[in-house]
């Protein structure tokens, strides 16, 4: 039975409005208040939290004129009573190679000016390729240069319209808009702490700076701690743990965001995803407008793939996977492309940075030669029966053919003609060292390469990053629509409990009052717990940190490590007793 969200009243909240406003071709819903800042603090807050989404959504267009960029957002502002709206120029044209497109907005609200800022987010076009250029030391370039865009644009409208005395600053991006706001919001914070204010003429605080940030990539250059402290708490990162873009640019590189991440349930994550989490989530994505694009939420239809007794055995492989997660294989691929493939930021930019500007561009029509190539066309291009095959053989063996089929491959894709096979000719070339590179991060982890190679896996890969269903689950998390039972977002760190040498093994959750998994004869059994087998025969089961566990287990040893998605796994417990409770 489907759960059906009602719209409820909230204690003390009882001013605030309800508003529709316009995402691409379809109405969404928010909420909005001028109470949500007047006590605003560092914490994450729920209302400021779908405010902030309708913002950033209100910059998508689908494919329309691109005026309608400023159209939305501009309907949106005018119910929220904003005044001073300004769009930069990038916000009304076709987006370019290294534009950005934002727009800004600004009301009185008791002692203080509050100032708000949203990024364009989605329908990139050439965009894109500033997504792929990194740079070789310090933050990641393409993003760098969009958020001093930002910070520039901010000083320049409060010296434009005379904005003086206290300001809040409130910014909202999604995907590359959501990078950028969170580097500028961040940039803002490093120059309060020097004392260097956007102009001599505003004052603001730490917690005068809020920022939502959904779906938000890696860009920033410095260590995790320092980008998770005090100083950035008010700025906050949306994401579903089964999205593969905030795992890009590779934290292995060095790479981090701003500010204090928050996830949507997820199996790995909440015990209670499989019991009830799952049920809200999807219910409320499915009276979600655009989700018949999606009909159908994939992401816990992952498939497995047994690389086989001889690989799994030379490499350390998994041989079986009971639940297989995406959001895990969507970390092990990132970090198998930066270590095993690319190897490192040097090398990538050095190599293959300027051949992937060059495939982008002609993916996202930049070069007039040459169509734009529609995504959903793409896939059933790259999932020929031939090219899978050559690339299998190209990662399990060397393979002659393979800078052959890559080539009629890219001939297909962009639809060669006489006026343009040269042309797609030359981007193959350039590409060819980076398909390769590619294809060398799966030399170890060949199971994930299998896995990548399913088509039913690859068209989920990038479903978690959609914004009707990213609308769906910020809603399921939100008291006004869903009361008490309004799912919880969580840090997106979750346990890994090793088994050497299992005989038998038994793990209770005290909270569920159940016996969640179970090993005995070779076999694992769970209707929730995610777990793999590997060729040396050791198991490992991915806990949620909410769960309370008692097991007991005949084995050699037993160990407990936290893994979290940009430090990786941590040990916590190295020699587990055999019987215990964590």
């Amino acid at each position: 039975m489907l759960l059906l969200p009602t719209i409820l009243t909230v204690t003390g909240c009882s001013s605030e409005e309800k508003i529709s406003y316009q995402s691409g071709d379809h109405l969404f819903e928010t909420y909005y208040d001028d109470a949500f800042f007047i006590d605003t603090g560092t914490d994450y807050c729920e209302s400021i939290a779908l405010a902030s989404q309708a913002m950033a959504f209100s910059t998508f267009v689908e494919n329309k004129d691109p005026v309608d960029r400023t159209g939305h957002l501009r309907d949106l502002w005018n119910k929220e009573k904003f005044t001073n709206i300004w769009f930069n120029e990038a916000m009304g044209k076709e987006p370019e190679i290294d534009s950005i497109g934002f727009g800004i907005a600004s009301k009185n609200i008791a002692d203080f000016t509050l100032i708000a800022v949203t990024i364009r987010g989605g329908d990139y076009g050439a965009e894109l390729v500033s997504d792929f250029t990194l740079g070789e030391e310090g933050n990641a370039k393409g993003f760098d240069e969009a958020s001093d865009k930002v910070v520039l644009g901010l000083t320049s409208y409060l010296q434009n319209n005379g904005i003086d005395g206290h300001i809040k600053i409130w910014a909202s991006g999604f995907s590359r808009g959501a990078i950028a706001a969170n580097m500028a919001c961040g940039k803002i914070l490093n120059r309060y702490r020097e004392n260097a204010f956007l102009t001599k003429d505003v004052t603001y605080h730490q917690e005068d700076i809020i920022a939502y940030c959904f779906e938000p990539p890696l860009g920033v250059a410095v260590s995790v701690s320092e980008a998770r402290g005090d100083l950035y708490k008010g700025i906050h990162n949306i994401m579903n743990f089964n999205s593969i873009v905030p795992l890009l640019a590779p934290s292995d590189w060095g790479f981090v965001r701003y500010g204090t991440d928050h996830y949507f349930p997820d199996r790995l994550t909440d015990i209670a995803y499989d019991e009830t989490e799952r049920r809200k989530l999807v219910s409320t994505y499915q009276f979600t407008y655009g989700a018949e694009t999606f009909p159908k939420y994939t992401i816990d239809d992952w498939r497995f793939f047994d690389a086989g007794e001889e690989l799994a055995n030379a490499n350390g492989l998994p041989r079986e996977s009971l639940h297989p997660s995406l959001g895990r294989f969507s970390q092990i691929l990132a970090r198998e492309i930066a270590n095993s493939g690319f190897m490192s930021r040097k090398y990538y930019v050095s190599y293959a940075e300027f051949a992937i500007w060059d495939f982008v561009k002609a993916l996202t029509g930049v070069y007039p030669e040459i169509e734009r190539v529609d995504p959903a066309s793409l896939l059933k291009t790259i999932f020929g029966y031939r090219l899978i095959k050559t690339l299998i053989n190209a990662i399990l063996q060397t393979s002659q053919t393979f800078a052959y089929d890559a080539k009629l491959l890219f001939l297909e894709m962009f639809k060669a003609n006489d006026q343009n096979v040269d042309l797609i000719k030359h981007i193959h070339s350039l590409n060819l060292f980076s398909l390769t590179m590619f294809l060398l991060s799966f030399t170890a982890r060949k199971d994930i390469a299998m896995q990548l190679m399913c088509l039913e896996n690859a068209s989920s890969l990038f479903l978690g990053h959609q914004k009707e269903l990213h609308y769906a689950f910020l809603r399921a998390c939100d008291t006004r629509v869903m009361g008490k039972d309004a799912c919880k977002l969580n840090d997106g760190n979750y346990y890994v409990l090793r088994i050497d040498n299992p005989s038998s093994f038994l793990l209770h959750e005290d909270s569920l009052g159940k016996d969640v998994f179970k090993y005995k004869d070779g076999v694992m059994e769970s209707d929730r717990i995610a777990a793999e087998k590997y060729a040396d025969g050791h198991i490992e089961l991915y806990l949620p940190k909410n769960g309370h566990y008692s097991y007991q287990g005949v084995a050699d040893l037993i160990s407990l490590y936290n893994y979290d998605p940009l430090l990786k796994e941590s040990l916590i417990d190295q020699q587990m007793s055999l019987d215990g409770r964590f």
